[in-house]
């Protein structure tokens, strides 16, 4: 990770992310470049409504999303990069199965 980027770390629920043993973090790493470490655990409480909303029409996210890529644009994408097609909006998503 670069200076200044946050980490993510998803927990449990319908998700199940966590790791069944524990991990070595070396926490030098962290403050040495900089990185937030941000971890959520009840996270998966919000996707239903979230799905439900979007579904029925009563949320609009289309100016949200600039761009649906395949795992190949992953790494660009994490780079910083954004597709030459993309929209004005922030968020770009990676489905997997294109």
């Amino acid at each position: 990770m670069r200076p200044g980027e946050r980490l993510l770390i998803l927990g449990t629920g319908t998700i199940g992310l966590l790791a069944g043993t524990p991990s070595i973090l070396d926490r030098r790493d962290l403050a040495l470049r900089d990185v937030t470490a941000v971890g959520i655990l009840g996270g998966s409480a919000g996707p239903a409504g979230t799905i439900a909303a979007r579904a029925d029409g009563s949320v609009d996210a289309r100016p949200l999303e600039a761009a649906t890529v395949g795992l190949a644009e992953t790494a660009d994408i994490l780079a910083g990069h954004r597709p030459s097609d993309a929209r004005p909006g922030p968020k770009i998503h990676i489905d997997p199965r294109l």
